[in-house]
C-alpha cells in the first residue's frame, strides 16, 4: 500500500489495476480449478470432444443410487457404501474421481461397481497417483512422455509389483518421520495396490464357483457341471462334508493318536470341494455388507458379555467370506436364509455385470435386504443422509467463496465501493452458515457433540473463527476483521481438506473408549477448540497491527492503530477464559479416565503453555511493560505456542494424547512456524530502528 501511495497517480492506477487482475486470477483458480479437480460435474459426464466410453458402458443411475446407499461396516462404524468407496479411491488416487481410458469421469460408487464386478477393465483406468518418477525409476518402470507426477493404471504398474512389495516391506519396517519422501510413496502405492488387487478379486468366488470336476460323485449330482456356484454347491453339501471330514479326521486318531492329519488319501477327497476356494475368500474380507440378523446380534453380545471379551469396535458384519466360512466350517451355527439369499445375489450380480436390467434387478433385491436387516439393529438411520451430505460438499463450496469474498475486499481497499463491502459481508456471512449447517449436520449424523477428532478441529475451530471474525467486524467495523474472516475461513477448509487427503481415512470414525463419552466431548474439548480458535485469531489480528506498522499502511491514522489493538486485547480476554476452563476441564476428564487429574503429557503441557502465555500478556499489558505493539508481538509468538500444542504434541510419538507423526501435516506446520518466525522478526526488527531514542547525558 505504501509503494502504491508513493508512486505517480498513473503509476498508482496501472499497479491496482494490474493487482486486481491477480486478485481475480487468484480467485478463479482456487474457486473453479479445485471443483473440477475434485469431480464436482456430473458423474459420467465425458470432457467435450472425448469419445464415449468403450472398455465399459455407463452403469444405470438407479444402481449407482442403491449401491450408494447400501450399508456397509468397517472399524465398528456402519456407513454407506458411497462414503467407503471415496476413501478407497482416494486412498490410491489422492482425489476422488477416476476416468476410464474414453475420459468419462467416475464417481467413487461408479469406480467401485467397476472394480467389483468388471475388473478387467478397472484394471485400465489410470487411478493410481504417482507424485514423483523418481518412483518408478525405483520399481524399474520408465515411460516415455508422461509428466514427472501423473496418473498410471494398474495394467502400466503391474509388471513392476513383486520389486514394489520387496521395497515397501524395507521402508515399511522404518518410522514414518524417518521415511524419505521417495520411500514413503512407495510405501502408500504398495499398500493402494493391494488394496484394489483385493477389491478385484472380492467376488471371485462368484464368478469362478466350486470346482466338483475331481469328485465323480458330485459331478453327477450337479448333472456333469465341473463348475457350481458356491452357493449351489457348499450349503447343501456342507453338513454331510464336515461329518465325513469329522469322522475320517476320529478314525485317524484312533489308529495314529500321533498323526490327526494321517487320514490321507480319504481326507483329500472329501475335502475336493473346498480346494481352491479359500484363497479366493481371502480377498473377500474387504468389504463386511451383510448385518447380522437381530437373533444373531443378540446371541453374539450374550456371548461377549459372559466372556466379558467384548471389543471396543466389535465387528459383527459379515462378508461373504465370513458367511462362507460359517456354511463350510461350523454347519450346526444358524446361517440365516436371508443371508444365503444376499449371497445369491452377488454371484447372479457377478454374472449379470453386463445386463443392466438384470443387474439392477439384483441390485435393488440385496440393498433392499441389507436396508431391512441394518434397520432391525437401529444402523440404518443416517445412512442415506450422510450421502447427501458428502455428495453436498458444504465444506467445498464455503472454501471457494471464502476467496471470494476476499477477492472483494482486496477490492475494495483499492477501489472504495460500498457495494463491494457488502457483497464480501453476504458472501462471508453465507459462507459462514454452510459451515456451520455441515458442522451441525456431521453432529446429527455422528449423535457426538461437533469435536472428536483432529479433523473435526480444523473444521469447528474454523466456522467458530468465521462467527467471531463477523462479530468482531460488526462491533468494530474497520474491514480488518471483514478481511481476515474470508481469508482465515478459506486457510481453515484448505487445510482440514488437505489433513484428510494426507490420512486418507474416514472423518468420522468409531471412538475409542476414552473419548466415546458426550459430556467430556462437549466441555473439555470445544473449550479447548474455541480456546485455540481465538488465540489464533487474536494472533492473525496482531500480524495486521505489526505489519502495517512495518510497511507504513495507514500511517497517518492513529485510531486505526488504537481500534486494532483494542482488538487484540479484547480478543486475548475471550481465548483466556475458554483456555482456562478448557485445562481445567481436561484434569477433570483425566482423572476421571486415567486416575490422575495432570501427568505432564505433552499436550497438557502445551496447554499449559497457552495459558501461561496469555497470563503474561495481560500482567505485562496491566503492568505498563508493555503497550499494542508488544501485545501484538507476543501474540504472534502465541500462535506458535498454539500451533504447538494443537499438530506439534501429536509429532512427538509420546504421551497420551499421541495420534501418530504425519509427514504432510508436519512440513506444513514447520512452514507455519518459520512464517511466524519471520513476521516476529521482521517486527523485532521494526522497532529496535524506531525506538525512541535516549536523550544524551549533561
Amino acid at each position: 500500500m505504501k509503494l502504491l501511495s508513493s508512486s505517480s497517480p498513473a503509476h498508482a492506477r496501472v499497479a491496482r489495476r494490474r493487482l486486481a487482475w491477480a486478485l481475480i486470477l487468484t480467485f478463479v483458480v482456487g474457486l473453479f480449478v479445485p471443483g473440477l479437480l475434485d469431480g464436482a460435474t456430473p458423474a459420467h459426464a465425458a470432457d467435450e470432444g472425448t469419445a464415449p466410453p468403450t472398455a465399459a458402458s455407463a452403469w444405470p443411475e438407479e444402481v449407482v443410487e442403491t449401491w450408494s446407499k447400501t450399508p456397509v461396516q468397517q472399524g465398528g462404524r456402519t456407513m454407506p457404501l458411497y462414503t467407503w468407496a471415496n476413501y478407497a479411491l482416494l486412498r490410491v488416487n489422492r482425489k476422488k474421481s477416476c476416468k476410464t481410458p474414453a475420459g468419462v469421469k467416475l464417481d467413487p460408487v461408479e469406480w467401485m461397481l467397476d472394480v467389483l464386478f468388471r475388473p478387467d477393465a478397472a484394471r485400465t483406468y489410470q487411478c493410481f497417483r504417482i507424485e514423483t518418477d523418481e518412483v518408478l525409476t525405483a520399481i524399474g518402470l520408465e515411460f516415455e512422455g508422461r509428466k514427472k507426477a501423473d496418473r498410471y493404471s494398474y495394467a502400466e504398474l503391474a509388471p513392476a509389483r513383486m520389486k514394489l512389495f520387496n521395497l515397501a516391506s524395507q521402508y515399511g519396517s522404518k518410522p514414518e518421520k524417518d521415511r524419505s519422501r521417495v520411500e514413503g510413496a512407495l510405501v502408500s502405492l504398495a499398500h493402494g495396490i493391494r488394496e484394489f488387487e483385493g477389491l478385484t478379486h472380492y467376488l471371485d468366488w462368484a464368478r469362478e464357483g466350486v470346482d466338483v470336476s475331481r469328485a465323480k460323485a458330485l459331478a453327477e449330482r450337479f448333472g456333469g457341471r465341473t463348475q457350481v456356484p458356491a452357493s449351489e454347491a457348499l450349503v447343501p453339501l456342507a453338513p454331510g462334508l464336515f461329518e465325513a471330514t469329522a469322522a475320517l479326521m476320529d478314525a485317524s486318531r484312533k489308529r495314529n493318536p500321533q498323526n490327526s492329519m494321517s487320514a490321507g488319501p480319504a481326507l483329500r477327497k472329501a475335502l475336493v470341494p473346498y480346494d481352491g476356494l479359500e484363497s479366493m475368500l481371502s480377498d473377500s474380507t474387504l468389504l463386511a455388507l451383510m448385518p447380522l440378523t437381530k437373533s444373531q446380534f443378540d446371541a453374539l453380545r450374550a456371548l461377549h458379555e459372559k466372556r466379558q471379551a467384548l471389543s471396543e469396535n466389535p465387528e459383527e458384519w459379515l462378508s461373504p467370506s465370513d458367511l462362507l466360512a460359517r456354511v463350510v466350517l461350523w454347519p450346526n451355527l444358524e446361517v440365516a436364509p436371508i443371508h444365503l439369499e444376499m449371497l445369491g445375489l452377488l454371484e447372479k450380480m457377478a454374472a449379470d455385470a453386463g445386463d443392466p436390467a438384470s443387474f439392477t434387478q439384483h441390485s435393488r433385491g440385496f440393498h433392499n435386504r441389507s436396508k431391512e436387516l441394518a434397520t432391525a439393529l437401529g444402523e440404518y438411520t443416517g445412512i442415506e443422509s450422510e450421502v447427501t451430505y458428502l455428495r453436498a460438499n458444504l465444506l467445498g463450496w464455503a472454501k471457494h467463496f471464502f476467496l471470494l469474498a476476499f477477492v472483494l475486499v482486496a477490492l475494495s481497499w483499492m477501489l472504495p465501493n460500498k457495494w463491494l463491502v457488502r457483497a464480501a459481508w453476504a458472501i462471508t456471512a453465507a459462507c459462514t452458515v454452510l459451515v456451520v449447517v455441515g458442522i451441525t449436520w456431521r453432529c446429527i449424523l455422528r449423535g457426538r457433540p461437533p469435536v472428536t477428532t483432529l479433523y473435526e478441529t480444523v473444521i469447528f475451530i474454523t466456522g467458530s473463527m468465521a462467527v467471531a471474525g463477523l462479530v468482531t467486524e460488526m462491533i468494530t467495523r474497520q474491514k480488518v476483521a471483514l478481511a481476515l474472516t474470508p481469508l482465515l475461513g478459506a486457510a481453515g477448509l484448505f487445510l482440514a481438506e488437505r489433513y484428510e487427503l494426507t490420512k486418507m481415512a474416514d472423518t468420522m470414525p468409531q471412538l475409542v473408549a476414552v473419548l466415546d463419552t458426550n459430556f467430556w466431548l462437549a466441555t473439555h474439548v470445544t473449550c479447548i477448540a474455541i480456546g485455540y480458535m481465538a488465540s489464533l485469531l487474536t494472533g492473525f489480528v496482531a500480524h495486521i497491527y505489526v505489519l502495517g506498522k512495518v510497511f507504513g499502511f495507514k500511517k497517518g491514522d492513529p485510531t486505526f492503530y488504537r481500534n486494532v489493538g483494542r482488538m487484540v486485547y479484547g480478543l486475548l480476554g475471550f481465548a483466556l477464559i475458554f483456555a482456562t476452563i478448557g485445562t481445567i476441564l481436561g484434569g477433570i476428564w483425566a482423572n476421571e479416565s486415567w486416575g490422575r487429574f495432570w501427568g505432564w503429557d505433552p499436550k497438557e503441557n502445551g496447554a499449559l503453555m497457552i495459558v501461561l502465555m496469555q497470563l503474561a500478556m495481560v500482567h505485562l499489558r496491566l503492568g505498563g511493560y508493555i503497550k499494542a505493539f508488544g501485545m501484538s508481538m507476543a501474540a504472534i509468538l502465541l500462535n506458535i505456542i498454539v500451533g504447538f500444542s494443537w499438530w506439534g504434541v501429536n509429532l512427538l510419538g509420546i504421551g497420551l494424547h499421541s495420534y501418530g507423526f504425519t509427514a504432510g501435516i508436519a512440513r506444513t506446520l514447520y512452514m507455519f512456524y518459520g512464517f511466524e518466525l519471520l513476521v516476529f522478526l521482521i517486527g523485532a526488527g521494526w522497532w529496535l530502528a524506531n525506538r525512541p531514542k535516549a536523550a544524551p547525558a549533561q
